[in-house]
C-alpha cells in the first residue's frame, strides 16, 4: 500500500476528532491533553499536537500517529487498521483480495450470520417472534435498526448458508457461530433463540446474544452469548455503546438488559447502554469514561441489581467517572417503565442521585430504629471507600459519610486504611481488583492457552491451583493437566487437542469453549500466549497475597510472627516482580 494512501486517510480525518472516540480530550492551546488509555494514571500525561498529527505519553512512553493509536486500541495489525480508517475517511483501497485480512474475514461472516437471522425473522416461520417483540412494546421501526433476528431449531441452516456464499469451514469456525462436534461436522451455535447482534464501538458485528424463546422450559440457560474470542470479550463490550456515544451524551445510563437499552433508545432516552453480565468490568469503566464525564446505573430493582451496583463501583470508582444511581420504584427494570410510560423513565433518569447518596439512604432504611445505626451504616460502606485510590476524592467521600452518620471522619479513615472488608452490601469478589464475569474469563483464556501450548503445563508455579480460588474451572484444569500426562504416554502419533476431544467425548458440549478458538494470535508464538495468559491469572493472585500478608503484619504483635511475615511477604514480592517481568 502506497504512503500516498496513508496520506490522504490522515488528511481527510480530523485526528482529535478520531481520538477523540476513544479518549477524552482536553484542548490546551493549539493541542490536546487526556488520561493515557494504555496505562492507569490520574494526572494527564498524554499529549497529542495537533498540527503535526503525533501524539506521545510522558508515563508510559508510547507515541505515534494516528495508524497506531488505533492500531494499538483496536489491537489490529496494519492492513486491518488501514480498512478501519479508510472506511471512515470514504478513501477506496484497490487491493487483492488474497491479502484480505483475517480480522476483515470474521467480520464478514458475522455480518453475514446478522442478515440471514434478521431474514429469518420477517418470514412466515418468525411471526410468533415477531409478535412476542412487539407485544414488548417495539416498532418495527426499532426491530429492524437493531437488527433483531432468529435462529432456526435445527442444526446446521446457518453453517450451509454460509457455505452457500464461499466461506470456509477455518473461517466460519474462527468467527464463532458454529462448532465442530467430535465427528469433525460443523453445527450452528445457535438454535431457536432471538437474536441480539453485539457490536464493537465502531459498529462492526463481533457477536451474539441469543435469548430462548421458551421460558416454560428453564432446562436451557435464558441468554448464550457467543464464546469468548479475540474479537469478542465479554466484558470489553457495551451493548449499544456505537449508537450511544455517537449522542455525544453529558452522561451514559447503564442498564442491565438488552431490551431495556432497545427500549430506552426507542423512547428517546439515546444515551443508554447494557452489560452483557451482572456487574461493570474495569475495560467498560474505561470506555464509560472516555466517552462521558458522568454514568447512571440502572439495574434491575432486584437484589441481584443491587448486588450488580455494588460490585460495578471499585470499576467505576477506578476512573474519573461522576456515579450516579438511578432508583426505579414499583417496576423491575429500565424496559418496564419504558413500556408503562415512557415519560416516566427520562423523569427517573434526570432524578438520578450521587451514588453515596443513594447507598446512605438505603442502609438508614435497612437499620432504622438500631441504637447503632450510625456505625453500621458507615462499616457497611467501608469496603467501597476503600476501592477509592484518589486521595482527594476519598477524603471527600469519608467526610460526606462521617456528615452523615454522625462520626468522626478520623475513625471512618481509620477504617478505611485497616481495610475492615464487613461484607454488608454483597458477596465478596474472588480477586479484588476485577468483576467475576472478568476473573471467569482469565480463566477460560487460560485454560485455552494451554491447548495451544500443553508443554506450559511443565512450567506451572507449584501454588497455581490457588489462583483458581475455588472456580469450578479448577476441576477442568487438572483433567487437562491428567489428560496431557496420558497423552505424553500413549497419544503422541496423534494431534493434542484431537486426543483430548477423543478422551472427552461424552462432555464435548459442556467444554466446547476450549477449542473454538485455537488458531494462534498472528503476532505471537503459542509460548508468548500460554505466558500472557498465566500473568494474567497467577499476578492478580499474588498480588491479592501480599495484601492479606500486609494485613495480618498489621495486626500482630507477637515479633517471632512479624520476622515470619515478612520474610514471607519478601518472597512473594520478589515471585510477583519476577513472574511480571518474564
Amino acid at each position: 500500500m502506497s504512503s500516498a494512501v496513508v496520506d490522504e486517510i490522515k488528511q481527510r480525518l480530523d485526528i482529535a476528532q478520531v481520538m477523540g472516540e476513544y479518549v477524552r480530550l482536553n484542548k490546551v492551546g493549539f493541542n490536546f491533553r487526556a488520561l493515557c488509555p494504555f496505562h492507569n494514571e490520574k494526572t494527564p500525561s498524554f499529549h497529542l499536537d495537533y498540527y503535526k498529527g503525533l501524539w506521545h505519553c510522558f508515563g508510559c512512553g508510547k507515541g505515534g500517529d494516528l495508524f497506531t493509536f488505533v492500531s494499538e486500541m483496536e489491537h489490529l495489525d496494519f492492513p486491518s487498521t488501514l480498512k478501519l480508517l479508510a472506511k471512515k475517511a470514504g478513501v477506496t483501497l484497490l487491493e487483492n483480495a488474497a491479502h484480505e485480512s483475517a480480522n476483515t474475514k470474521v467480520y464478514e461472516i458475522i455480518e453475514s450470520a446478522v442478515l440471514y437471522y434478521e431474514k429469518n425473522l420477517w418470514l412466515p416461520l418468525g411471526a410468533g417472534v415477531l409478535k412476542y417483540l412487539k407485544e414488548r412494546g417495539l416498532t418495527e421501526e426499532t426491530i429492524r435498526l437493531f437488527h433483531l433476528g432468529l435462529s432456526l431449531n435445527n442444526w446446521d441452516s446457518l453453517y450451509l448458508f454460509l457455505r452457500e456464499k464461499g466461506f470456509s469451514d477455518a473461517d466460519i469456525l474462527k468467527a464463532g457461530v458454529c462448532l465442530k462436534t467430535s465427528q469433525g461436522k460443523l453445527v450452528d451455535r445457535f438454535r431457536n433463540r432471538l437474536m441480539f447482534p453485539l457490536r464493537n464501538q465502531h459498529n462492526q458485528p463481533i457477536a451474539f446474544a441469543g435469548r430462548r424463546l421458551d421460558d416454560v422450559d428453564i432446562t436451557e440457560a435464558k441468554y448464550v452469548n457467543s464464546a469468548d474470542s479475540p474479537y469478542y470479550h465479554k466484558g470489553e463490550i457495551l451493548y449499544n455503546f456505537h449508537l450511544a456515544r455517537a449522542e455525544r451524551p453529558q452522561f451514559l445510563i447503564v442498564v442491565e438488559g438488552y431490551m431495556d437499552a432497545i427500549m430506552s433508545y426507542q423512547a428517546g432516552v439515546k444515551n443508554v447502554v447494557a452489560v452483557s453480565g451482572t456487574a461493570l468490568t474495569l475495560r467498560q469503566a474505561q470506555m464509560l469514561s472516555r466517552a462521558a464525564p458522568k454514568v447512571v446505573l440502572s439495574f434491575d430493582n432486584d437484589e441481584a441489581g443491587e448486588a450488580a451496583t455494588i460490585r460495578s463501583l471499585p470499576a467505576l470508582l477506578s476512573t474519573d467517572l461522576e456515579i450516579n444511581i438511578l432508583i426505579l420504584d414499583n417496576v423491575k427494570d429500565a424496559g418496564e417503565l419504558v413500556a408503562k410510560n415512557p415519560t416516566e423513565w427520562a423523569q427517573a433518569v434526570a432524578s438520578s442521585q450521587p451514588y453515596l447518596k443513594v447507598l446512605l439512604e438505603k442502609q438508614a432504611q435497612k437499620f432504622q430504629g438500631d441504637m447503632e445505626a450510625g456505625r453500621k451504616i458507615a462499616q457497611s460502606l467501608v469496603p467501597i471507600l476503600a476501592s477509592i485510590d484518589d486521595p482527594l476524592k476519598l477524603a471527600q467521600s469519608l467526610k460526606i459519610v462521617a456528615l452523615a452518620v454522625g462520626l468522626p471522619v478520623s475513625a471512618l479513615e481509620q477504617a478505611v486504611k485497616k481495610g475492615q472488608q464487613i461484607q454488608a452490601l454483597g458477596p465478596a469478589e474472588p480477586v479484588a481488583e476485577s468483576a467475576a464475569d472478568n476473573f471467569i474469563l482469565r480463566l477460560q483464556e487460560f485454560l485455552r492457552s494451554l491447548m495451544l501450548y500443553p508443554e506450559g503445563l511443565n512450567q506451572m508455579p507449584a501454588d497455581i491451583a490457588e489462583a483458581f480460588f475455588d472456580s469450578p474451572l479448577l476441576t477442568l484444569y487438572n483433567e487437562i493437566k491428567n489428560g496431557y500426562n496420558s497423552y505424553k504416554i500413549a497419544g503422541r502419533n496423534q494431534d493434542w487437542a484431537v486426543y483430548l476431544r477423543k478422551l472427552w467425548q461424552d462432555q464435548e458440549a459442556e467444554r466446547a469453549f476450549l477449542f473454538v478458538t485455537l488458531e494462534e494470535e498472528p503476532s505471537f508464538v503459542p509460548a508468548q500466549i500460554f505466558q500472557m495468559a498465566l500473568r494474567a491469572v497467577y499476578l492478580p493472585y499474588l498480588k491479592q497475597l501480599e495484601v492479606k500478608l500486609k494485613k495480618q503484619l498489621d495486626e500482630t504483635t507477637d515479633q517471632e510472627e512479624i520476622n515470619k511475615l515478612i520474610q514471607e511477604l519478601a518472597g512473594r514480592q520478589q515471585l510477583y516482580h519476577r513472574s511480571s517481568s518474564q
